[in-house]
């Protein structure tokens, strides 16, 4: 498997001003967050975001990971859904799947970071969008990462 997504461009809904995605590249940048500090974490407050990343060219999809913050006593929440879709011309998009939240997702009010696990996909697509659906208040994100059985190459970290 070969992670595709790692330094490519991607759009987004526009983030909060207090946790900014900086460059426009940190959600492909390779680095999963921490807890302390808080970064590189990109969040969103009361919107659902969606984010489409830009492969460069068609792969072979098998499986997308998204890295999300909990801490729930302070009113950051993993998504109630997230929706991929994949596209070829970036106009007429293919649902690849849900992952939708379950009891896993939450840590009983522990400061805590999680990540999905993998949903697996299948296809062949130049362009991934991520539509993650708000719960309440904040969603921070960290990385999204799209792997490829066949081409690419490998970021380690």
């Amino acid at each position: 498997m070969a992670l595709v997504s790692g330094g490519k461009p991607y759009t987004s809904t526009a983030p909060h001003a207090s946790y900014p995605d900086t460059g426009g590249v940190e959600l492909t940048d390779g680095a999963v967050g921490t807890l302390d500090p808080l970064t590189p974490w990109v969040g969103w407050s009361a919107v659902s975001p969606t984010i489409r990343i830009d492969l460069g060219a068609a792969y072979p999809l098998e499986y997308v990971r998204f890295h999300f913050y909990i801490w729930e006593v302070n009113s950051l929440y993993a998504p109630n859904q997230v929706i991929v879709y994949g596209s070829n011309n970036d106009v007429d998009y293919t649902n690849l799947g849900t992952f939708v939240k379950t009891t896993h997702w939450t840590n009983g009010g522990a400061q805590a970071v999680y990540w999905s696990n993998n949903l697996t996909v299948a296809g062949s697509y130049r362009y991934v969008k991520f539509a993650f659906t708000y719960q309440t208040n904040w969603i921070f994100l960290s990385e999204l990462q799209v792997y490829s059985a066949g081409g690419g190459f490998f970021l380690m970290f």
